[in-house]
């Protein structure tokens, strides 16, 4: 089977660990199964030259995020992916987060007869998306994959309608840790881009609660982003210089090892389409706390306030043992779940 994905962006080379690493892992499941990907990239990387990822075919647009490209970005989008339709024999299209990438596998879609599957990957399932949103039918809707039950519910209250699955990430085998470490010196760990939805304040006000009971509290937060420099000046102001140390990003890999070093993932953010921090610190034994997006409760305890996460915190720390979270699920998992919407949609099309 051969599918054209579209997608907002894509690694740029075999070392980008940071692009949308679900993704990345996605693509090795689908390729051990035997499936065969193309991949157009709308934004990144930033390069109009066709390359290789580990032997797919990737073909970037190189729109680079810039809105005054955003025409001629939609425009080649829909060249290339004419003109890969032209030379492969694609059977299915699927795009990933209900944007300018699914536009375009739906302009694409129309003149070939191809069906479009769709992954809701984030925001786009919110209201500030509703001219999408508005768009979509019951028959659409069921060619829509939701990452996980949360965002499925928040799709529905945002449309009236139901996604037709939902399929969660996994992980590979190979990223789970070996839980018998139990020297593990950092009480707290975040990790997450430096974005106001992601609510790092909060995040460091558990520290400040958590400080007033344990005074030597140590806690790393991995990630880069516009709120750097805010966060470091909130630091100083609550006079947690000595506790807290903002990491800047680090490439995948080493986050994973920071995480088995680490006892409580704090997850702080307003909203998570899944988070795949989290079964990612779980795999790593780490305690999981957060707000109730995603699939934190699925993985951990969750609270609203900064007071109710502390005290789940408290808990965790209060526990000398690794977490005995439930087991993440596995990328070749998800990969076959996949692999079975586009083979009946293969089957169907042929019977039509």
């Amino acid at each position: 089977m051969t599918i054209l994905w579209i997608t907002p962006g894509f690694a740029g080379h075999e070392q980008d660990y940071s692009c949308i690493p679900v993704l990345q892992l996605l693509a090795r499941s689908l390729q051990k199964m035997g499936v065969k990907l193309h991949i157009l990239t709308v934004e990144y990387p930033s390069t109009a030259q066709r390359y290789t990822w580990n032997g797919i075919p990737v073909y970037p647009c190189n729109g680079r995020n810039r809105r005054w490209r955003k025409p001629y970005t939609w425009w080649l989008a829909q060249k290339i992916g004419q003109k890969i339709l032209q030379t492969e024999q694609i059977d299915v299209l699927h795009s990933f987060w209900l944007g300018r990438a699914f536009d375009t596998g739906e302009t694409l879609a129309k003149p070939s007869g191809l069906l479009h599957t769709t992954t809701l990957m984030g925001q786009d399932v919110l209201p500030d998306n509703q001219h999408r949103l508005n768009k979509l039918n019951t028959i659409k809707t069921q060619q829509l994959i939701a990452v996980s039950q949360y965002q499925a519910a928040v799709f529905q209250k945002s449309t009236g309608m139901s996604c037709g699955n939902v399929i969660p990430w996994g992980l590979a085998l190979e990223e789970i840790s070996d839980l018998s470490n139990t020297q593990r010196p950092i009480h707290v760990l975040g990790v997450g881009s430096l974005i106001p939805v992601k609510n790092w304040e909060k995040w460091l006000e558990v520290i400040r609660i958590l400080r007033i009971n344990t005074p030597a509290i140590r806690a790393e937060l991995v990630g880069e982003g516009p709120l750097f420099d805010a966060l470091q000046e909130k630091i100083k102001e609550w006079g947690l210089t000595e506790n807290v140390r903002l990491l800047g990003a680090l490439p995948r890999p080493e986050v994973l090892k920071k995480m088995q070093p680490a006892r409580v993932l704090v997850h702080t953010s307003r909203y998570e389409s899944y988070g795949f921090v989290f079964p990612e610190a779980a795999a790593a034994g780490c305690h999981i706390v957060g707000t109730p997006v995603g699939v934190a409760t699925v993985f951990g305890a969750t609270a609203e306030t900064p007071e109710g996460l502390s005290e789940q915190v408290n808990l965790a720390l209060q526990s000398r043992s690794v977490m005995q979270s439930p087991i993440p699920p596995n990328m070749d998992d998800t990969a076959a779940q996949y692999l079975k919407i586009w083979e009946i949609a293969v089957t169907q099309q042929k019977w039509q």
